[in-house]
């Protein structure tokens, strides 16, 4: 979950709003680990816990009290999440991201890039993301759930209402 300063306001909303309605679409057995991505990923609980419990519902509540500052660095977010997973075998592996996607503390370089979706694949952890923000690096999000075998969801452009200007983010699907 983006944590970074871009994830404020409407936008922050928007994606706690589809992580909790993910979270409500997961079944009893499968067990799920929230970490907050900004220039350092935090892991906000300890363990894989089940989507609908006690436990889960704690981390969630301290996610919302974190403050989006920061930049995001998606390189440390992804190995990250790789590591999170070591040790657990023969459990289906996938990321969910929830964010811009902008990582402007680490920009990705050719090489980097691909030795970072080459370890996803190896580890076979498919990502997936749904990109809101201010900006979006859709490329970024496209690519990784490429070659991962992910997806891809962006959120539609609002009408900020005090505004009137347009910005890119989510209407309540």
């Amino acid at each position: 979950f983006d944590t970074s300063a871009s994830q404020t306001g409407v936008y922050r909303q928007k994606a706690l709003a589809a992580l909790k309605t993910l979270l409500h679409q997961l079944g009893p057995r499968d067990r799920v680990r929230l970490l907050a991505v900004d220039l350092d990923t935090v892991a906000i609980n300890d363990q894989f816990d089940a989507p609908q419990g006690p436990a889960f519902e704690a981390a969630v509540v301290k996610l919302e009290r974190r403050v989006p500052l920061g930049s995001t660095d998606m390189a440390a977010a992804m190995r990250a999440a790789i590591a999170s997973y070591e040790g657990r075998s023969g459990a289906s592996r996938s990321v969910v991201y929830l964010g811009d996607g902008m990582s402007i503390a680490n920009i990705l370089e050719s090489d980097s890039f691909r030795d970072l979706t080459v370890a996803l694949v190896k580890h076979r952890i498919a990502v997936s993301s749904y990109a809101v923000g201010p900006r979006v690096d859709a490329q970024l999000l496209a690519v990784l759930a490429n070659q991962t075998g992910g997806n891809l969801a962006i959120a539609r452009q609002i009408v900020l209402p005090s505004t009137g200007s347009t910005e890119t983010g989510s209407t309540q699907d």
